[in-house]
């Protein structure tokens, strides 16, 4: 007859929860974005300005990957990321031209340039965000009171990167 297999007597280490970070900010559903005023539109608001557009397809990857850097009356400049510009086609500045006009009810121009970007590109902002809430889904997990019980009961352990957030 084949041995019995060991059995353990002592108790299992007590797994203490870990604090819940506070969740990342997510973006604003494209329905409650506050529409920026034309007159005002500058740097500091193209990540809100690009969501209000509903850019598709491939100027969609242009435009995400782009940094407003200045304004100069109705044209309006940009850096596209060197790193993400295979897409890139020169018909996309008269196209985001376009769906800019439409946003702002105005007339305007665009001016892309390839180059090396200063600041977060609506890309790495999702991006960003992505990771946080990637965090946080494993935080939240690994805090969670049955899933402590669970590892310490089974001597389990825990495969973060099977958790995705919700």
């Amino acid at each position: 007859a084949a041995p019995l297999p060991e059995v353990r007597t002592e108790p299992a280490p007590v797994v203490e929860p870990a604090p819940i970070p506070e969740p990342p900010p997510e973006l604003p559903p494209v329905q409650n974005l506050r529409k920026v005023p034309y007159e005002q539109a500058g740097p500091q608001d193209w990540p809100e300005i690009y969501l209000g557009l509903g850019v598709t397809g491939i100027l969609q990857s242009t435009a995400a990957n782009c940094q407003l850097v200045g304004r100069q009356a109705s044209e309006f400049q940009f850096i596209l990321d060197d790193t993400n510009s295979t897409l890139y086609d020169p018909s996309h500045q008269g196209r985001l031209a376009d769906l800019l006009s439409n946003y702002f009810i105005e007339r305007c121009s665009v001016k892309i340039q390839q180059g090396k970007v200063t600041a977060e590109t609506p890309s790495m902002i999702a991006q960003r965000l992505k990771i946080e809430r990637q965090a946080h889904a494993v935080a939240s997990i690994k805090a969670d009171p049955i899933v402590l019980q669970l590892i310490q009961h089974f001597d389990a352990v825990l495969r973060e990167e099977s958790i995705e957030p919700v």
